[in-house]
């Protein structure tokens, strides 16, 4: 976050926004590792159960499980702003949860002598982190290649600008996203001959920001004259 933050420079035009989705697919890369060794480890251990230090176990899990139950307390409104976050409260819920299934596997050690609750505990650990991990791999990926963010239907973006007072026809329209929560928008729109170009600017901008709450949008205004060249160089 604080790396993030730093300033554009002439070089970086658009700041170091992208290294939170950097950090997130880094997250997402080691959650998905640690799931496939508990994974292979649970298998071995399943065939051949060591004995367990219940006491020791059962000590430290039940602490594990208090302090990291607090983290995903603190982490729960901002892990949906923010995909970096999102991996930090991914790490810490999977932790919980195994903090979870280690307690109760440790008691059923206790309490039944049956070993192998060890190796379930675990593989139930990476089968949980899995798929939530393909999600943050999933969404962090998305916005390295400017996909178009999930809450914004591109049809009903472009509708929007279309129904903007001056406005003939839009193409070569993009939305991406920079980082959480700050989306992008571009567009080459085509303009009545006697629309003020400042007009229509202030409508489109006005339409985006309020429909889509999307602040950073450039436009490109064209005119008839434009069109036999715009049609070679965009789609």
């Amino acid at each position: 976050i604080w790396f993030g933050s730093r300033p554009a420079t002439s070089r970086r035009t658009f700041g170091f926004y992208r290294t939170e989705i950097l950090a997130a697919v880094f997250n997402a890369l080691l959650l998905f590792t640690i799931a496939i060794v508990l994974l292979v480890e649970s298998v071995q251990r399943f065939i051949d159960a060591p004995a367990i230090a219940t006491a020791p176990v059962l000590a430290v899990s039940t602490g594990a499980l208090l302090a990291q139950a607090s983290c995903v307390w603190l982490l729960r409104r901002g892990q949906r702003e923010s995909l970096t976050l999102r991996g930090a409260y991914l790490e810490v819920l999977g932790d919980a949860l195994g903090s979870a299934a280690v307690v109760a596997s440790t008691l059923a050690i206790i309490f039944t002598g049956f070993r192998q609750a060890d190796p379930i505990a675990s593989a139930f650990i990476g089968l949980l982190i899995l798929p939530r991990t393909v999600a943050l791999l999933r969404d962090a990926m998305d916005v390295l290649l400017e996909a178009t963010p999930k809450d914004v239907d591109l049809n009903e973006v472009r509708g929007h600008i279309l129904e903007a007072p001056g406005v003939r026809s839009v193409h070569d329209l993009h939305v991406w996203t920079i980082t959480s929560g700050r989306n992008v928008v571009s567009a080459h729109v085509l303009i009545e001959p006697l629309a003020r170009q400042a007009d229509v600017l202030d409508g489109l901008c006005r339409c985006l920001a309020t429909q889509f709450d999307i602040d950073h949008s450039t436009f490109q205004l064209e005119t008839e004259d434009r069109t036999p060249h715009e049609a070679d160089a965009h789609l």
